[in-house]
Parts: structure tokens; sequence; C-alpha cells
């Protein structure tokens, strides 16, 4: 009986680990097919499948009290099955969000898609709901099993994403799944059968015979390039915040807001993509880094000492080697675009490359710096479509700016290059909140130290 209570007790671990590090990677995943606003949808599903499970339980409670223990062994097999089944279900369907409005098929795919989703949080939900019933005598402990297994669960994602593809990761909640399968049926008929699916989805894990990819919206920037002909994947670098492509394509050139007066080619490139977005080059010629509109930077200041806020691509980078700042300091958030762009970049002593968080840098660092460079590192994205105001950017606001203008020398330059939208949305939304940072600065007539140029597609200000 002993031996039985602790194996009970093991697999609820191993079941609220599974069930808990299946919703936050869930979430990844739609963040990196759909786009991270989606995301927010598996938290809620998560929730409402687990008390359905709890629900039905309790109109079907003399169903289940009767050869309860039965029942558990048979949902403990089923509740790792659907984990698969839904994903390769989910992965298949032709969901496309932006075709609702068109198309009444769009709207069913949608919440069949949802209801899919439903399906391993209602059999885990019900499974722990189970347990709990059957096994009331000791609920304390069983509980106190459960929020073990959730709080483990939820942080030990995070290293699995970095170490295993999205489809790999997932089938780590299968095995945990199973693992507890095979506690609980222990002694029984189901002992085989939980056995040889432990055993076979291992084999998958490790071997990987076949890898289903993840279906990326046909609207992400890497689903467009690659139907450009001779366009493929050559490396993909993960970690537990992001997934990043590296593209070799002979279509991809990157010379935001290039002027008119450059007449010369504009080389090709290798392509980037973080979570399939925001395409971006790196760049590695500079014969045409002084016809760009953050030229003007050193045009004022000669050789300074800049800081470059998320260079990607390392444009920015290339232009301030090209004009020979005295120093560079580079921040990034991403580790991994610190590890590309190292391989691809001339090799120099005066560049400096910092992996944090922009805000949290500047909060930190004591610095000054003759010029503050915000790159341009979006995508150009249509307002009008809605899309771009889902998107989160807080390096953009009161605080950030006046975090940064306190990095300045006392003749600085702090300088933004943004898209060009319609309405103009952005532009007048970076305006206003440089004018009111410098008012809560305590800087006078705040109008006359701000100067703003625009080329075809992007203003510098």
């Amino acid at each position: 009986m002993e031996k039985n209570r602790v194996s009970l007790l093991i697999a609820l671990i191993l079941i609220s680990f599974s069930q808990l590090y299946l919703e936050v990677l869930l979430t990844r995943i739609f963040s990196i097919t759909q786009g991270y606003h989606w995301a927010f949808l598996i938290v809620g599903l998560a929730l409402l499948g687990s008390g359905m499970g709890g629900t039905y339980l309790i109109f079907k409670r003399e169903t289940y009290r009767d050869n309860g223990l039965k029942h558990l062994r048979m949902l403990s097999i089923i509740y790792p099955l659907s984990i698969v089944l839904t994903y390769v279900g989910v992965n298949l369907l032709p969901f496309d969000p932006y075709l609702i409005p068109w198309s009444k098929l769009q709207l069913f795919y949608f919440f069949l898609n949802l209801f899919s989703f439903l399906i391993p949080f209602f059999f885990s939900g019900l499974l722990i709901s189970l347990s709990l019933t059957i096994f009331s005598g000791f609920h304390s402990i069983l509980y106190c099993m459960t929020f073990l297994g959730a709080s483990i669960g939820s942080l030990s994602v995070l290293v699995f994403l970095s170490i295993l593809s999205e489809s790999g990761a997932l089938l780590m909640s299968v095995i945990l799944g199973f693992l507890a399968s095979v506690l609980l049926c222990r002694n029984s008929r189901y002992s085989t059968i939980s056995t040889v699916l432990l055993l076979f989805f291992v084999y998958l894990l490790i071997y990987k015979p076949f890898e289903l990819p993840l279906r990326l919206s046909p609207y992400k920037d890497l689903s467009q390039m690659l139907k450009i002909p001779q366009s493929k994947i050559v490396a993909t670098y993960r970690n537990a915040s992001s997934r990043v492509d590296v593209i070799e394509s002979p279509t991809i050139r990157y010379a935001p807001g290039l002027s008119y007066k450059y007449t010369g080619k504009i080389p090709s490139g290798t392509g980037i993509t973080i979570d399939g977005e925001n395409l971006k080059c790196i760049v590695t010629s500079n014969h045409f880094t002084d016809y760009l509109p953050q030229s003007v930077l050193y045009l004022l200041k000669g050789s300074p000492r800049v800081l470059i806020i998320e260079p990607a691509g390392g444009l920015d980078i290339i232009l301030a080697l090209n004009k020979n700042a005295k120093d560079i300091t580079a921040v990034f958030e991403n580790p991994i675009m610190v590890d590309i762009l190292k391989k691809g970049l001339p090799k120099s002593s005066n560049i400096n490359f910092v992996v944090d968080h922009p805000r949290i840098y500047l909060a930190r660092s004591r610095e000054l710096f003759d010029g503050i460079q915000f790159s341009l590192e979006e995508s150009f994205y249509v307002v009008a479509s809605g899309s771009y105001s889902l998107r989160e950017n807080y390096k953009y606001t009161v605080e950030g700016f006046k975090s940064a203008y306190t990095h300045l020398n006392a003749d600085g330059i702090l300088l933004f290059t943004r898209w060009l939208q319609r309405p103009p949305v952005e532009e007048l939304r970076l305006f206003n909140i440089i004018l009111t940072g410098l008012r809560e600065l305590g800087i006078r007539d705040p109008e006359k130290r701000v100067i703003s140029f625009r080329s075809l597609n992007t203003m510098t200000l």
C-alpha cells in the first residue's frame, strides 16, 4: 500500500508537471506560429479545460466511483495521447485568422482550433480531480504534489526550449505523461501498453525519424521569404524566449531610408527572423552606408562614442565602423543575435557587445555617450491593418526616452529612425514622447531641440 501511495504521489507530480509545462510551451508555439497576442488564449483555454474536467467529474461521479482506479489508469494513457493528437491536428489545420471576416469556414476552424487545445487540459484536469476523489483520505498531500509539479513544470520549460525544437519540447510533455501512466498502471493489464508507448515516444525524441515542423502563419516574414526561389533556412537557433532562423536568399537586401543620390548596387546578405518575424539582413558591406539617414549623427559628431540600441542585422554597427567611431557599445536583448553578428561582422577591438534589456542597461550604466541611436529593428507594418497596434515596445516610452537622454554628454545627440506610416500614428506618438520627456526633465522650449527629416519610407528624429 505504501508503494502504491508513493507511486501515486510521483505520478501526480509528473501529471501536474506535464500540464503546466504544456501550457507554457503552447504559449511559445502560438507566439511563433500566429503571433504573441494569440498566445494569451492558451492560458484561458488551459484554465477552462481543467475546470471542465473537474466539472465533468462532479456530474459523472457515480460512474467513476465504481472501478475508479481502472478509470484513472485509462485516463493516464489517454491524456498524453491527446497532446500528440491535438498538436498534429491543429498543426495541419489550415487556420488563417485574417480571413475570418470573409470566410465562415475560417470561423469554424477558429473554434475547432480552440476546442482542440481544450482536450489535453480537460483530460489532465479530470485525471487530477479523479485522483483527489479516489484518494480523498490524504488529499492535502495530493494537493501539495500537484502544486510542486506545476511549479517545476512552468520553470523547466525554459530549459527544454533552449535545447530542443518546439516539437521535441512537446514530446517531453508526452513522455512525462506516460511516465506517470507507467507508475499508475503498475501490476495491471494496462502496464504493457503504457510502457510500450513511453518507449516509443522516447525513441522519437532521441532518434527523430521524422519531425512535424510548425505551420507558421503565411503572413509572417519567414513564410513570405521561403516562397521565393532559392531561399532556404540554413540554421535555426533557439532559447527560452525566441527562435532565430537564418535564411539564405539572393533577394535579401536591406537599406531603409537610403538616399536617391546613391546609384550603386545594394549587396544581398543573409536574412534573420525572430519567431518568423522582423526580417533583417546581416550587412557586411559598407560602401552605401554614407547615404543612410543615420549617418547624420557622424556628420555632426565626427568620431563619437556611440551607444546603439538593438542594431538588428548589424547595419548601424557597420556604419559606426565605417565612420571611425571612437567606441561602439551595442546592446542586444537576445544573446543569439550577438553570437550570429560576431560571426558576420569584422572583428574590432572597439565594439562592446552587451546582452541586456536596453532599459535595464540604461538604468544600471553610468557611462555617457556622444550619440545614442535607437536602431530600426522592426520590419515595416501597415498600421491600417490593425496588426501593428498589437505589438508592444517599451523602449519607446517617456521613461525610456528620459533614461537614454540622461546618458548623453552635454552636446550629445539622441537619434531615432522609424518607418513612416499612414496614418502617421507612430511618428506623432514618438514626437509626443520626446517633447513630454524633455518637459519632465525641465528643458525649456523642447521644440527647439528636436529636428526631424524623412526619406521615402523612414523618418529620422
